[in-house]
């Protein structure tokens, strides 16, 4: 299936559209994978701004940016992730992984529990 610091392309219901997602989790454990929303707008504290291109395999966007945002993890089954028509986009560079990791550190839009979350999965994959 897909692995941590992968790239995922499905259909997020949140978004109400199909968009791109990173791989924090693969949910070995309790079989809910668990991912980061990649967009192409900022406007969120807990938003990460990247330049198209620089994250591989993202098309380009009408805004000249794609966006990780830090503000909601995402949960989803593995059944219902198959529902959804999952593709495997690109790895995700440990660079990339790392300015997350340390805009995380710095971050305070995010509770205690969400950054300790996000900084042991982050430190996982680097």
């Amino acid at each position: 299936m897909f692995d941590s610091g992968d790239i995922v392309k499905f259909y997020n219901r949140t978004a109400g559209k199909t968009k791109f997602h990173l791989c924090l989790c693969v949910g070995e454990e309790d079989g809910i994978y668990k991912f980061l929303m990649i967009n192409s707008e900022d406007g969120f504290r807990s938003d990460i701004v990247f330049s198209d291109g620089e994250i591989p395999g993202l098309p380009q966007s009408r805004t000249g940016l794609s966006v990780i945002s830090m503000s909601t993890i995402s949960r989803v089954k593995v059944e219902k992730m198959m529902l959804w028509n999952p593709s495997f986009v690109a790895k995700m560079p440990v660079n990339i992984l790392t300015k997350l990791r340390d805009e995380v550190v710095e971050m305070a839009s995010l509770t205690r529990p969400e950054k300790t979350l996000l900084l042991n999965l982050l430190n996982n994959l680097i």
